[in-house]
């Protein structure tokens, strides 16, 4: 499993275009001190937000190895709680040169693993100071975000 994250990640960094957005009204800091949460329905553009937010990430010279997306509704997996360190482990076996470098985590759909909370909020208090997730809201009401991330 680790390989294909690996091709995953090397893939959104080397192969795969960040598509041109059409710039939405919506406005989160790109830059903020707390996990950002996008939660709306299906289909809604939440991850074309994202894309928008990489996009000025790199605009603002933020290297693209330092941007870290992943799309949990990738078919190829079926992740369990025990298995997000490996995006990580995998991560950083990719760009260990990263390791004390402020990283932007991306992870669409991520309400797809159980219990992704707990996950989240540990690598936000430990390396992760930015952190930007989305999830259905017929699947991850903002009444159901678990208070940890509050």
């Amino acid at each position: 499993m680790k390989e294909i994250i690996k091709t995953i990640i090397r893939d959104f960094h080397e192969k795969l275009p960040i598509p041109n957005i059409t710039l939405r009204e919506l406005e989160v800091p790109i830059y903020p001190k707390q996990i950002i949460t996008l939660v709306g329905p299906r289909r809604c553009g939440k991850t074309y937000y994202f894309y928008s937010l990489i996009n000025k990430l790199i605009a603002d010279g933020i290297d693209r190895s330092l941007i870290f997306y992943f799309n949990f509704e990738d078919e190829r997996f079926d992740l369990s709680s025990e298995d997000l360190q490996t995006l990580i482990d995998a991560y950083f076996e990719l760009y260990p040169q990263n390791i004390e470098k402020k990283i932007y985590l991306f992870f669409d759909e991520i309400h797809e693993v159980d219990n992704w909370e707990k996950f989240i909020r540990r690598i936000k208090d430990t390396f992760a100071p930015y952190i930007f997730i989305t999830g259905s809201s017929s699947k991850m009401l903002s009444t159901d975000i678990a208070t940890t991330l509050r």
